[in-house]
């Protein structure tokens, strides 16, 4: 493409001067005072032009001036038009390129403003926080919150977390490991076999959906954790893999100690009663070849940091909820507390 002194040239097929046979001929003066430029064509009937504006805008016109008005108004304007199109069409089919126009600025687009960056905070409330993987519709684990927003959930009192500000990152720590989380504020949800009891909730946003379970809500930039695969194995005895292992033994008829023995660390236990309860049809005692006895933990998360240390859930049923504990398990082994959701008798 070059531009001659006063002259807009067309892709090199079209010069100051063309003809095209039965369409007529071009010729391509300049158009400054128009705002662009402009090839002018003649076909012996209605000369008119085809317009290129500045700003890459191809139209056909009628030079009105050129034409007299009852021309103008009569069908060979319409006709002059008609040609200005097909010499139009056939411009862009033959490979010719727009005039070498000067770039125009692009209107300034307002930048979106930048979402402020919320710090990571203490959590509020006392204890342990212990949340749940939550799901848009009801779970494969009957406990499974449902909650069309959030990845996890967390049941809180609403006033301690009046002041947190939506966007407070946090981490949880589920069987799938650590995941980052956002608060994206508080919900009512209700939990049981029969509609339960309605209560108030701390919704966090994740990337991606947590594993079905419980999930440890901690400050984030907190300790890092990888989960690691819960192995059931003979009796009541499963692998936490690299992180230790958890066993059941009996100590009586309805009663059972539970061993957490780490690989890096000191043992922990704890002991469990079968409690007793009217219309409960099931054995009186202990049965630990069955999965399902009462009051009989299972393993349902396994936390392993880089150091060797790391955190258990264990999971038990009572007759009317489910219990969850933590241990953590270290140098100096110990139990961190309990969560509980009322469920319903069973």
């Amino acid at each position: 493409m070059f531009q001659a002194p006063g002259v807009w040239m067309l892709s090199g097929c079209l010069g100051v001067h063309a003809s095209v046979g039965a369409l007529g001929s071009f010729s391509a003066p300049s158009d400054q005072a128009g705002g662009g430029s402009w090839v002018r064509f003649s076909n012996g009937t209605g000369p008119g032009r085809i317009v290129v504006r500045r700003n890459f805008e191809l139209r056909c016109a009628l030079v009105a001036d050129l034409i007299p008005s009852p021309i103008v108004e009569g069908p060979l304007m319409r006709y002059g038009y008609a040609m200005c199109m097909r010499i139009l069409a056939w411009v862009l089919l033959s490979g010719c390129g727009l005039p070498n126009l000067p770039p125009q600025p692009s209107d300034p687009v307002a930048a979106a403003p930048a979402s402020p960056v919320v710090p990571a905070i203490d959590l509020p409330g006392d204890g342990l926080k212990l949340g749940f993987a939550a799901r848009p519709a009801r779970g494969a684990r009957m406990e499974t919150p449902v909650d069309a927003v959030a990845e996890v959930v967390m049941e809180v009192q609403p006033e301690d977390w009046a002041g947190v500000p939506l966007g407070a990152p946090a981490v949880g720590h589920g069987a799938g490991g650590a995941v980052a989380l956002t608060y994206v504020g508080l919900t009512k949800i209700s939990l049981g076999c029969d509609g339960g009891v309605e209560g108030d909730w701390a919704r966090f946003d994740a990337a991606a959906p947590v594993p079905e379970g419980p999930v440890l809500v901690e400050r984030a930039g907190g300790a890092s954790y990888a989960g690691e695969t819960i192995v059931a194995g003979a009796g009541r005895h499963w692998s936490l893999g690299a992180l230790g292992t958890v066993s059941t033994a009996s100590t009586g008829s309805s009663t059972a100690q539970v061993t957490i023995a780490p690989v890096n660390g000191t043992p922990v236990t704890r002991d469990f009663t079968k409690g007793v309860m009217d219309g409960y049809a099931g054995k009186p005692g202990f049965d630990l070849s069955d999965p399902d006895e009462i009051f009989l933990p299972t393993p349902v998360v396994a936390l392993r940091a880089p150091d060797g240390s790391g955190r258990v859930i264990l999971q038990w049923r009572s007759f009317e909820g489910i219990h969850y504990e933590v241990f953590a398990l270290g140098a100096t082994s110990a139990r961190e507390g309990e969560s509980y959701l009322s469920w319903c008798a069973f």
